[in-house]
């Protein structure tokens, strides 16, 4: 039977992008009332240029985190790190039906990405 492209793409994120055994990896997602493993795409210093240290960005499925808000948490490397303000609408994107990207951050102090 022929897939639809819609339910290849959805079959390529599972088993290719977010497999942990590719390019994801498993991390810990803490919503502020359960805290899970799930897999993600983690890049650290955020846009690859100038944002390093600590800004990056997080890529994980929607099922897995369903309203992510500003202060939820992620685990990374034993590294905390949150999600920047959601206020600007470019700090949580929703990059198709299935997954997110994210930008946050290890210094809670600093909310705002570099220049």
């Amino acid at each position: 039977m022929m897939r639809t492209f819609s339910e290849q793409v959805e079959l390529d994120i599972n088993n290719a992008f977010m497999n942990a055994d590719e390019f994801a990896q498993r991390i810990i997602y803490d919503d502020g009332s359960v805290q899970k493993e799930i897999v993600a795409v983690f890049s650290p210093g955020g846009d690859g240029q100038k944002h390093e240290g600590d800004h990056a960005l997080v890529q994980v499925k929607k099922s897995d985190v369903i309203n992510p808000k500003h202060n939820q948490t992620f685990i990374i490397h034993n590294q905390n790190y949150k999600i920047i303000n959601d206020s600007n609408e470019d700090n949580i994107l929703s990059l198709d039906d299935y997954t997110w990207q994210i930008k946050i951050t290890a210094n809670e102090r600093f909310e705002g990405w570099r220049t």
